[in-house]
């Protein structure tokens, strides 16, 4: 892993007594002088790496993202299997052209969902095997009989209407609050929870949001920003609502279905494999508010009904969506590719 901005992955591997190695590699992201500097060190971190790879007897290199073009080129450098895991449908149109060229060195690919299989993976790598495997849940701790409620939302006076998401556009938070402004409309009165990051390069989008608040008069959206008891957050709410614009395999509905919690998502990447219509949950179009609030309704003056969905809604989770499903898929792909 890079040397830089790793502290608290090392730690976590530390307390799991894990092997790791931290090496100079540089990210791929959008600050200019990292930018520049990626691509000035991109030969000398790919050999680094291959030696690495070759160094340690390494069996399966596993790119994790699209743009990990330069674990992909070492493993092949270092004559190793190379695994390239992708998990989103949507990523800037120079990276996903760089990736189209440089995706035939892997020996087979790991996709959150098969909308990311259609969006990555073209005609002339249909041969490659590819392995399904979405992003997992730890079912046995994401439990709603061993966790507490979070006391300062169970304060919180009538219905409680949950997101968990950064504040960027890809979440469609506009739709969410525009959600809950026409259930004001319909005298229905709800706290509107919002959990997630707030980031200096998203201010603009911030901004709009809270326009928006402003615009409906509405005085029961509460934004908790980053919190680290999501899962109690969770266990004291009634409804999860999903209003991404485009996901590939939501590991934020996977969670609330492990808490039991009924379900409202738009129709993004598998959800509608997993939430059942009218058994598990709702699903409605990407970008309309007003499906959303009619669907949250029914689940507000039916308190029988979400119950029932969100105990199906745990059984799906633990029967699909589990961590430990997903260890077994990556190990079976592993041998595949191994012995392929």
């Amino acid at each position: 892993m890079p040397k830089k901005e790793s502290d608290f992955f090392c730690s976590q591997l530390k307390k799991n007594e894990l092997e790791f190695h931290r090496i100079n590699l540089t990210r791929l992201t959008k600050d200019p002088f990292t930018l520049i500097n990626y691509f000035f060190t991109f030969f000398v971190e790919i050999f680094t790496l291959a030696y690495f790879l070759k160094k340690e007897q390494c069996n399966i290199v596993h790119c994790n993202g699209a743009y990990q073009i330069k674990g992909a080129i070492a493993g092949r450098l270092a004559g190793k299997k190379v695994i390239w895991h992708l998990n989103d449908t949507k990523q800037p149109w120079l990276v996903h052209k760089i990736f189209y060229h440089v995706s035939k060195l892997a020996h087979g690919f790991i996709v959150a969902a098969e909308s990311v299989q259609n969006y990555y993976l073209p005609q002339n790598l249909k041969d490659r095997p590819v392995s399904i495997i979405q992003a997992p849940v730890d079912t046995a701790f994401l439990n709603p009989d061993s966790i507490d409620p979070a006391p300062d939302i169970l304060a919180l006076n009538g219905p409680k209407i949950v997101i968990t998401a950064n504040i960027v556009p890809v979440k469609g938070l506009e739709y969410f609050i525009e959600m809950a402004a026409h259930l004001m409309d319909k005298n229905i009165r709800a706290n509107y929870i919002i959990v997630g990051a707030e980031f200096s390069s998203q201010k603009r989008y911030k901004k709009m949001i809270h326009k928006l608040i402003e615009k409906y008069h509405l005085n029961n959206v509460h934004f908790l920003g980053q919190r680290a008891d999501v899962p109690a957050i969770l266990r004291a709410s009634d409804i999860y609502v999903c209003s991404s614009i485009n996901e590939a395999s939501p590991i934020s509905v996977w969670e609330a279905m492990s808490m039991g919690k009924s379900i409202v998502s738009t129709d993004v990447g598998d959800v509608a494999k997993f939430i059942k219509e009218g058994e598990t949950g709702f699903i409605v179009p990407t970008c309309n508010a007003e499906k959303l609030a009619e669907k949250v309704k029914i689940l507000i003056e039916n308190p029988e009904m979400r119950k029932e969905f969100g105990r199906r809604a745990r059984e799906t989770a633990v029967r699909h969506l589990d961590i430990k499903i997903a260890v077994r898929k990556h190990e079976n792909f592993y041998r595949q590719i191994i012995n392929g």
